[in-house]
């Protein structure tokens, strides 16, 4: 092997397997006999490491997306370099909207936890990150867009005692499941052109969040088409809605680390 090319994979080897290292890495998980993939970011081994741990963000794209394309768009990474970052890659899927074929990747927010492949997923890339990186446990997120906005509200029915907050851009959870869910600070992104994700749903899923949370009836400004609904309880939950489509806002990345950071600080 070509020296530089040998010192490279050593370096590579080296991110992955280290305890707290700087680097993004390309990895692999078995999860129940079957290859899942993502890329892991960890913060810069110059930064001052919390006493607590690093916070962990998981970050899911949307149906026909991927990994690389959902962390060139939320650059969740760079915005909050002090962070654990998870971008996680789907599988093969039926969309509840599109793809009724199942031929694109996306997330399962339909089959019941002890069967869902992807909620196994997560289970054991958070298991690998408490093992294998000093993360702070408290401070788990998790976000996405569109299908992966969906499986952020289905990780929270099932797997809400291990997230600290959500944010979920062109997305809902399915009405079924909305007594499940137990208060949590939430942020959801919304447009009222949206063709696909209808604004009437979004609308209806913000009102149920506002009413689970108990926050303040009345909001107050939050940047650029935002708002913040303030809880006693320390559940806020927040909104940008736009003029838009499906597409989140082009600073949707900044606005989730934003949220993330102030309803979880440390």
């Amino acid at each position: 092997m070509n020296p530089k090319a040998y010192i490279l994979v050593l370096a590579a080897w080296v991110g992955c397997a280290g305890s707290v290292q700087a680097a993004i890495n390309h990895r692999e998980w078995d999860v129940g006999g079957t290859k899942r993939t993502g890329i892991v970011c960890t913060p810069d081994a110059s930064a001052q490491q919390p006493a607590a741990g690093w916070p962990v963000v998981f970050v899911f794209h949307g149906h026909g997306g991927s990994a690389e394309n959902i962390r060139r768009q939320f650059q969740t990474d760079t915005l909050w370099p002090e962070a654990v970052v998870a971008y996680l890659q789907g599988l093969p899927t039926v969309g509840q909207l599109t793809d009724q074929q199942g031929k694109l990747a996306g997330w399962d927010s339909v089959d019941a936890p002890e069967k869902n492949r992807d909620i196994a997923f997560y289970n054991v890339v958070l298991k690998d990150l408490i093992e294998h990186q000093h993360i702070d446990a408290k401070r788990v997120f998790s976000t996405g867009h569109s299908n992966g906005g969906g499986f952020t509200f289905t990780l929270w029915v099932y797997r809400g005692d291990t997230l600290a907050a959500i944010a979920a851009s062109s997305s809902l959870a399915p009405p079924k499941v909305w007594p499940l869910l137990t208060p949590k600070p939430a942020m959801m992104s919304s447009g009222r052109n949206d063709p696909l994700v209808k604004f009437d749903w979004q609308s209806q899923m913000i009102d149920e969040l506002k009413s689970l949370n108990h926050v303040a009836t009345e909001g107050k400004p939050w940047g650029r088409d935002g708002t913040w609904y303030a809880s006693n309880a320390g559940t806020p939950v927040a909104t940008i809605i736009t003029d838009g489509g499906h597409a989140p806002p082009r600073d949707i990345g900044r606005r989730v680390v934003e949220f993330f950071k102030t309803v979880s600080p440390r």
